[in-house]
């Protein structure tokens, strides 16, 4: 997850000056949609195989709901203490994370992990 998030921050961050974009918020919009998808998949596998009777209250809950949940969550993986710059300080002299092949492959990543929960939910968890 360390290595992502620098792919994904150092993409926006070149030699401490920024490029088109605050990296700390793309970064953080990434992982917020993926901290989204997954919490709306646990819920609904949640609902689906432990407790059919609960109905769809916590399946439903808003959408805002989960965003607050994932910006918790992003804060205090990346932002808390100033993660965010020991990981970057951490892979910066990293050739490979620094290759545009391995940028690609990260972006690819981060959307696969937003929508294969989607992608999950539909292909399981919706009646027929």
């Amino acid at each position: 997850m360390d290595r992502l998030f620098y792919v994904i921050f150092n993409s926006y961050f070149k030699n401490g000056n920024f490029k088109n974009d605050q990296p700390l918020l793309t970064a953080g919009g990434f992982f917020i949609m993926i901290f989204f998808s997954i919490l709306k998949f646990l819920a609904r596998a949640y609902k689906h195989f432990i407790d059919e009777d609960l109905g769809d209250t916590l399946y439903e809950l808003h959408a805002f709901f989960y965003v607050i949940v994932g910006l918790i969550i992003y804060f205090f993986v990346f932002i808390f203490r100033k993660r965010y710059e020991k990981i970057y300080f951490r892979y910066q002299n990293n050739e490979f994370l620094n290759k545009k092949v391995v940028k690609y492959l990260g972006f690819l990543l981060a959307y696969i992990l937003i929508f294969i929960p989607w992608v999950l939910i539909v292909v399981f968890f919706f009646k027929r």
